[in-house]
């Protein structure tokens, strides 16, 4: 399984690696196709004649992919109805992932680690440390996580710049605020996707969020306004209250009547 934006040259350089381990490699499947397959097999008594439009996203912590499926049965002379699947189409960002979110966190917490040591002599811009930046990131990663799940976080980090500690933290709010561009691009490779199918998002029966990225509660709301009903495949942090449409979702509208 590969990510469907693979370049004809990095198609071969993934044969060419299983051909080194020895792998007898049958055929390369894009993960969209990939899911799909996976996502029928174990709903196939759900299917039938009329065809079922299924959005699913996923973003991973560099790149995110967006593709509509159809899903349908298909009844043939003297046979049973076979269950068909048709990726309709993909849209991705190889630039966007949860990895950028982390950035965020981390510039926001080395501006609040710069303000707060005013004055003292430093030898060094903490922002040119390769090592203070490793850790502020790291600080960065575990402080979106906690952010998942709750409106603040606290961020300590001991020694972080010089042996010099650092307090910290950053709010839900503020995240999403600082967020704005990357949240237009979110709903711009699912418009895209859309586009791509022919569809409108009303006509879209099903919506799949999944990927690591998504545990930000903000690409879950923008996400959600694509579809009335949201399923998950891998584990999302639990919520006081379901996704819903809010002012991050106004260039993704949905019929959700």
């Amino acid at each position: 399984m590969v990510p469907p934006y693979l370049t004809q040259a990095e198609r071969k350089a993934h044969q060419l690696v299983a051909k080194m381990a020895e792998i007898n490699l049958m055929q390369l499947i894009n993960s969209p196709a990939a899911i799909g397959l996976n996502y029928g097999v174990f709903r196939r008594a759900e299917f039938n004649a009329s065809e079922q439009l299924i959005m699913l996203y996923d973003m991973g912590a560099q790149s995110t992919v967006v593709s509509v499926l159809g899903f349908q049965s298909i009844k043939e002379k003297g046979k049973t109805e076979v269950p068909q699947l048709e990726v309709k189409s993909v849209a991705y960002d190889r630039t966007l992932g949860g990895a950028q979110w982390d950035m965020i966190v981390r510039d926001s917490l080395m501006q609040q680690f710069k303000e707060s040591k005013k004055g003292s002599k430093t030898k060094a811009d903490p922002a040119k440390s390769p090592r203070t930046l490793a850790k502020l990131l790291a600080a960065a990663s575990k402080s979106k996580m906690v952010l998942s799940a709750n409106l603040e976080s606290l961020v300590q980090v001991e020694g972080l710049h010089e042996e010099i500690d650092f307090k910290g933290s950053m709010s839900r709010a503020s995240l999403e605020d600082t967020a704005k561009p990357l949240l237009a691009k979110v709903a711009g490779v699912a418009e895209r996707a859309l586009q791509g199918a022919g569809l409108e998002a009303s006509h879209l029966t099903n919506l799949i969020i999944m990927g690591g990225g998504t545990r930000v509660p903000a690409i879950q709301d923008v996400s959600a306004c694509v579809a009335v009903n949201v399923h998950t495949l891998s584990p999302l942090p639990s919520h006081a209250e379901p996704p819903i449409c809010g002012p991050h979702a106004q260039t993704l509208p949905t019929d959700t009547a």
